[in-house]
């Protein structure tokens, strides 16, 4: 059994404002702490690195009371927090593996404005659970996700043309082209790149403009 799932055995019928106050929080202060710690209990990284805190215990020094609490040895599930720790450096120093959408665009007195704007379009972002996956894997799944995507944007890419062919980033240095229908056609394509970004004072705006 790992710590989650005895923490969840030991706290099954407990009042979790009746357990923050045994973990020294105030009246007014468990009842976010009772919240914190559901956390723990459906994180599947035990709650250690959200992003909520309080001044009286960090991430790791609530797992630490929680636990001595309800009378469980952490020490017992060392090598379960550190391989926690060790997935989460393996997720962050992921490379984000990425599709461009290649269209061959060549710019004809449009607005550089406009460009930032839909600058975003031009990518398809992949969730971190796929870019976790080894590269044979995420490419098979990008495969299928380019040839559904060429199928609900109809084939064009608004401002920035008709599709022909999308290019997939999966390691550093390394890329495939695929075609509209997934097909790999060829290993490290040439491809260039010229992205459209709007700046006052050296700051990026695009990713602000984009998401509002």
């Amino acid at each position: 059994m790992n710590l989650q799932s005895e923490l969840k055995l030991k706290l099954a019928h407990s009042n979790f404002q009746d357990i923050a106050q045994l973990m020294g929080y105030s009246k007014k202060a468990k009842i976010k702490a009772a919240i914190r710690i559901d956390s723990v209990l459906s994180d599947p990284q035990l709650n250690l690195y959200a992003g909520a805190f309080d001044f009286k215990f960090s991430n790791r020094q609530f797992l630490d009371k929680l636990c001595e609490v309800v009378e469980i040895d952490i020490k017992q599930f060392q090598t379960e927090i550190v391989d926690i720790h060790l997935a989460d450096e393996k997720m962050k120093n992921r490379f984000q593996s990425y599709v461009f959408i290649d269209t061959g665009f060549k710019r004809e007195g449009q607005p550089v404005w406009m460009l930032s704007m839909f600058e975003p379009r031009r990518y398809i972002q992949l969730e971190y659970e796929v870019q976790m996956l080894p590269a044979h894997k995420q490419i098979t799944l990008v495969r299928s996700l380019v040839k559904q995507h060429y199928i609900d944007c109809d084939g064009t890419l608004k401002l920035w043309g008709d599709i022909q062919r999308y290019i997939f980033f999966y390691t550093e240095g390394c890329k495939l082209a695929l075609s509209v229908d997934g097909v790999v056609l060829e290993d490290e394509p040439n491809v260039n790149i010229a992205k459209a970004s709007l700046s006052i004072n050296h700051t990026n705006l695009t990713k602000t403009l984009v998401s509002k």
